[in-house]
């Protein structure tokens, strides 16, 4: 998926680590995930202790991370408060009555909880 397509805007949406004690061990484990799995050579990296910048390499999305705040957080919540307005206009159209006689606060605080839980 393109990240523009993406609620969070990353490549990559699952990370994994393991900790190997030798680096053959780990370059063989890569090897075997190229081979049996889908995965591609760019997706599999086996970082060694004399590696300088481990942060970079096992975050290399850290400008993602603000992306995926703000695209999940809006888009979260606006899809939350959406359903929300929606479930008030189920309940309004069943005939509730704290629903109907008080239709504009019902309407409100069912799409404000909706966006809460959304985001």
């Amino acid at each position: 998926m393109k990240p523009s397509m993406s609620l969070t805007g990353e490549h990559e949406d699952h990370k994994i680590a393991a900790v190997f004690e030798a680096e053959t061990d780990a370059r063989g484990v890569a090897k075997a995930l190229w081979e049996n799995t889908s995965l591609t050579d760019k997706q599999v990296m086996v970082l060694s202790p004399n590696d300088r910048h481990h942060g970079e390499e096992l975050e290399p999305e850290d400008q993602g991370i603000w992306r995926t705040l703000v695209r999940s957080h809006i888009g979260l919540g606006i899809a939350g408060a959406v359903a929300g307005f929606f479930l008030f206009l189920v309940l309004n159209a069943s005939g509730i009555g704290l629903i109907a006689q008080n239709t504009v606060v019902a309407a409100s605080v069912f799409t404000a909880f909706g966006a809460v839980f959304g985001l």
